[in-house]
């Protein structure tokens, strides 16, 4: 059986959707003749992204605001298909964390996703759409790594409500699953090291010694998204080159 899917008149909202991860989503799903939604806080990144994907909508927002982004979410209409990406990593030690630390990574990273989530789903419901969820979570949801103390604790968080979500949507036949990435080459990632030379630390405990790309997380992405993934959810999918095999 071939392993392809179309997303073609498909609608699709994907949070942090004009860089990393979420760019590379929104290129693969815009390229197969998806009706993509990308938001994003980034202003500049959303612009170069309606330039070279016209027909995608874009649309800037602050996900860490409740009430905002449940009125532009619930502005988009009915969705197929949710992609939670939007997120932040702020590198602290444990002795070095203020509220305000906590506060923004908690509201991006995970009130976010129970916010635009909820705010989908209810429309999913109302529309009898039998849709999919994809949460982006992180191979530091079980691995403890230095200084990211409110990261993992965030991204544990994020596999933790998949799988609650997909145990109460199951019956409304709605599929809820997360993909957690290792080190993957983004921006956000790379501002995790000194310098380019310091970049093969990040993946020094691999088995695939290298990054992974973006266009990878997406086609595992795409996959769980797609009907081929019909029987799977609840799911905490990790793609690390096999740093949690070390």
């Amino acid at each position: 059986m071939a392993l392809t899917a179309t997303f073609a008149g498909k609608r699709v909202l994907v949070t942090g959707g004009a860089m990393g991860i979420g760019r590379a989503v929104v290129d693969r799903l815009a390229k197969d003749n998806a009706i993509v939604t990308a938001l994003d806080v980034n202003e500049t990144a959303l612009k170069e992204l309606k330039q070279s994907l016209p027909k995608v909508n874009t649309i800037q927002c602050d996900v860490s605001k409740w009430a905002d982004t449940k009125t532009i979410v619930q502005s988009i209409g009915p969705v197929d298909h949710l992609v939670n990406n939007a997120g932040v990593c702020r590198t602290r030690s444990l002795l070095k964390i203020t509220e305000q630390d906590f506060n923004q990574t908690f509201d991006i990273n995970v009130k976010a996703v129970i916010n635009i989530s909820q705010t989908v789903v209810q429309a999913m419901v109302a529309n009898k759409i039998n849709g999919s969820v994809v949460n982006v979570s992180s191979m530091a949801s079980e691995r403890a790594t230095k200084d990211l103390l409110i990261y993992s604790s965030t991204k544990a968080a994020v596999s933790s409500i998949t799988k609650t979500m997909a145990l109460e949507l199951g019956r409304a036949g709605i599929r809820v699953n997360a993909v957690c990435p290792g080190i993957v080459d983004t921006p956000m990632m790379l501002g995790l090291v000194p310098s380019p030379e310091a970049v093969p630390i990040l993946y020094s405990r691999n088995s695939i010694r290298r990054l992974i790309k973006p266009d990878e997380i997406a086609d595992l992405i795409l996959f769980l998204l797609s009907d081929k993934a019909a029987m799977i959810t609840g799911e905490n999918v990790f793609i690390d080159g096999g740093y949690t095999t070390s």
